[in-house]
């Protein structure tokens, strides 16, 4: 009886060993692939950012308010690049970002440059990213109030 309990406290232990490897792994899979979306927003590099998007993306911001809204991601990726076209010098730089479990990251960052009309923008934000096989199903941001 005993070395059967101690088989099964074994079997429970690896496991739960590789589950946190599993979770550890998705974790740094899915911290890279949030500092890719930043990396090519920032070169404007729109075709390599919309292979990152699942086809249908859940989205709240600056333009939704508290609502949730859901779009294609052709027409997400089409707001980017009209914002920037509003905001061509935008740059946004990552201040802090956290694993939150095994499909979603947690992005801290600072928005800053000049408009067309040369006003100095500079806005913090925070951003959910909830990913799910491989691809970002959801991006809720929440801004400072200050602009």
């Amino acid at each position: 009886m005993t070395l059967r309990r101690l088989f099964s406290a074994l079997l429970v232990g690896l496991v739960c060993l590789s589950c946190t490897n599993d979770e550890s792994t998705a974790q740094a899979e899915n911290i890279q692939l949030v500092k890719e979306v930043h990396l090519l927003i920032n070169r404007h590099e729109w075709k390599e950012l919309e292979k990152l998007f699942a086809d249908s993306v859940s989205l709240k911001g600056a333009t939704s308010g508290s609502q949730i809204i859901r779009q294609s991601k052709q027409r997400y990726i089409n707001n980017c690049r009209k914002m920037h076209q509003t905001f061509p010098q935008l740059t946004q730089h990552i201040t802090q970002l956290y694993a939150a479990g095994t499909h979603h990251v947690i992005v801290e960052t600072m928005a800053e440059g000049m408009t067309t009309d040369s006003i100095l923008l500079s806005r913090s934000s925070c951003t959910i990213f909830t990913i799910e096989n491989q691809k970002i199903s959801r991006k809720y941001t929440y801004y400072s109030n200050r602009r």
